[in-house]
This record gives C-alpha cells, sequence and structure tokens, in this order.
C-alpha cells in the first residue's frame, strides 16, 4: 500500500517509508527468501514506475526481536545482508532503514552495527521503536550515539517510527505526546510516527482523528507543532530523564512570534521561563496561554481555549509566564508576539 499513498501524499511535504515486512501474511510469516526477494524485486519495481520522489526510504523488517523465529534461520544472511544488497543493486539512490526493533536494547543493536560495519551493509538510517513512555529517549539516543562513536560508524539519522505511551488508549494524546516531541527535537531525531494500536480503525493518523473521523485533542496540539515556523529554540525541561512536564518551542522573528508547547505526567503550576530578550526589542511582551483538552482518543474537541492574554515587562532580557497545568492529558501553548522579538533561548 505504500506506493498508492505516496501518490495520495504527493501535494504535501509528507514522505513514505516502505516498510517491507508487510509483504508477509499474517504477524510476518518468513515466505522463504526466494520468494521474499522476488516479493521485494516488485516492490521496487513498483517504486520506481510511479516516479515519485516522496519516499522516506526502505524499512527492511519490523521488529525482528519479536517477529523473526528461530526456525527461519539467520536473520543477518537470510534476510538483512540479501536484501539490503538487492535494494542497494535495484535503486541504489534510497535509503536503507533499521534495525528496528521493538525497544531499545544497547546489545542487540551493538551486535547489529558490529554485523553491519563488518559486512559493508550499515544502513542509512538507524531506527528503533520507544513504546514504554518518553523517559528514556535522551538516554538511549546518547547511548547509541556512543555506540557509533566507539565502532567508528558515521552518525546516522534517527528514526523512531513507532512511539506511544504505554497505555495504548493515551496514543495521540497531547499531555503525553508533548515529552516525547520535546525529545525528538532536543536530540534531532530525523523523524518519529505515533503507534498504530487500534488497527480496526486505519486513517485516524496516530488517534489524532476519533473513530468518527472528526478532530481529537491531538490533532489540534499536533496542528500547533505543524504550524511553528522560523527556527527551533531551546527548551530545558526540569528533568530530561522522565515524561515529566516538557516542551518545545520555535522563533520567527520575521513573522512576529515565539511558540512553546508544553504538556507531561505534571499538575499545578508551571511558570515558563523565556530568557535571551535582547534590550533592542523593548520592554514588553503580549503573552495568550491556552490548552487543548483530552478526554479519550476518541472525543472529538472542537478548539482550544485561552486561559490568559497578559503583557509582561521584560526584566533583564528575561519574561517568566505562569502556566496553570490542570490535567496530566492537556496539551498546553505560550504564543508570544511583539514587532521586533528576537528571543534567542526559549
Amino acid at each position: 500500500a505504500a506506493i498508492p499513498v505516496s501518490g495520495r501524499l504527493l501535494s504535501t511535504t509528507g514522505q513514505v517509508m516502505i516498510r517491507l515486512a508487510d509483504l508477509c501474511p499474517g504477524w510476518y510469516q518468513w515466505p522463504g527468501q526466494s520468494s521474499w526477494l522476488s516479493q521485494v524485486t516488485s516492490v521496487i519495481n513498483d517504486k520506481k514506475a510511479s516516479g515519485r520522489n516522496n519516499y522516506y526510504g526502505y524499512e527492511i523488517w519490523n521488529e525482528p526481536d519479536g517477529t523473526w523465529h528461530s526456525e527461519y534461520g539467520d536473520w543477518y544472511t537470510q534476510l538483512w545482508k540479501p536484501t539490503y544488497n538487492l535494494i542497494r543493486s535495484q535503486d541504489p539512490g534510497a535509503k536503507i532503514i533499521g534495525l528496528s526493533v521493538s525497544y531499545y536494547s544497547h546489545s542487540r543493536i551493538s551486535e547489529f552495527l558490529t554485523y553491519c560495519k563488518n559486512n559493508n551493509c550499515l544502513p542509512d538510517i538507524i531506527c528503533w521503536h520507544e513504546l514504554n513512555g518518553s523517559a528514556d529517549i535522551t538516554s538511549h539516543v546518547n547511548d547509541y550515539r556512543s555506540l557509533e562513536n566507539s565502532l567508528g560508524i558515521s552518525p546516522r539519522p534517527i528514526s523512531i517510527n513507532e512511539y506511544c505511551h504505554p497505555i495504548h488508549e493515551y496514543e495521540g494524546c497531547p499531555g503525553t505526546s508533548a515529552p516525547f516531541i520535546a525529545k525528538f527535537e532536543r536530540n534531532k531525531v530525523q523523524s518519529a510516527c505515533i503507534s498504530w494500536w487500534f488497527t480496526n480503525l486505519p486513517g485516524r493518523l496516530g488517534s489524532l482523528l476519533t473513530s468518527s473521523n472528526q478532530k481529537g485533542g491531538g490533532w489540534l496540539f499536533y496542528k500547533w507543532y505543524s504550524d511553528m515556523s522560523g527556527n527551533m529554540v531551546d527548551v530545558t525541561p526540569p528533568n530530561e530523564n522522565s515524561d515529566g512536564i516538557d516542551g518545545f518551542a520555535c522563533l520567527d522573528p520575521n513573522a512576529g512570534y515565539a511558540s512553546i508547547c508544553l504538556g507531561g505526567n505534571n499538575n499545578g503550576t508551571v511558570n515558563v521561563v523565556i530568557s535571551g530578550i535582547p534590550s533592542s526589542f523593548g520592554n514588553s511582551i503580549s503573552a495568550k496561554t491556552e490548552y487543548v483538552p483530552w478526554s479519550g482518543k476518541d472525543t472529538p474537541v472542537s478548539g482550544t481555549t485561552t486561559i490568559s492574554a497578559t503583557t509582561y515587562t521584560v526584566s533583564n532580557g528575561t519574561i517568566t509566564v505562569p502556566v496553570n497545568v490542570t490535567s496530566p492529558l492537556y496539551g498546553y501553548r505560550v504564543y508570544l508576539t511583539r514587532t521586533g522579538c528576537t528571543p534567542t533561548t526559549i
């Protein structure tokens, strides 16, 4: 289905990751190497024949730690290396994605990188899943970068192509999504995709839309994210290694605004400190704070709610905006406007 989907996305900035494992019936029942390579060849031909260039790359397999069984043979020599070689020969400009394990594992990824380096089959993009919450993302990225360095491998882009809170009913929830997005931005993760647990209702954008295809709270929160322009700027949370309050922000001096989105496992007042505002800006900034509610993935939300609109006096290049977080499931935004405002750190 990746090929026709790429056609539907052609008028957007979206890209399609081709998950080759979905060629297999059931929960990835291995058809044998000959049949597999023949089917992959067909997909490659279809992809090239489409004439489109909005493909992110080929993900060779999904979650081999749970879906590849010993009776299939050695994963590296039966699947990874032959498929890698086939793609390189038939579609040499395409990106190859792996390992795509279901959770970050130092030992498994170290073994994978070592094999790939020794056998000339390193992926262009490294991939794993984060399905147990956002708390460990930074430590995982740091560990992976250390592995690259220790093995003498040049840095690869990272894709987290499945992520979700461990309570799957929170798929697409603004409050649980905010720390994920914040850590992806801070760690320069190249791409990430919300999980898709509720497969009986496809086309819901990872539960950002309700079961009746209406906009949910998650849709509105991600719309805030997608509307960001200019440059992303630094955000420092109280605790990097937690699923607590966290945020991500942009600054667009040409458009004259800054936007800070936040949320996480937190209740109570959060003091958002915005620093680095230059003296040339003046001594006041307008700040609107608002929230998007969420009570469930199948509950539509009609819009965002304004909490306050206040003018703050700048002191030593800094203002502090208090945000009253009333639910860890809600998403919040602080929206700053003032002609000439160019804060460098948010």
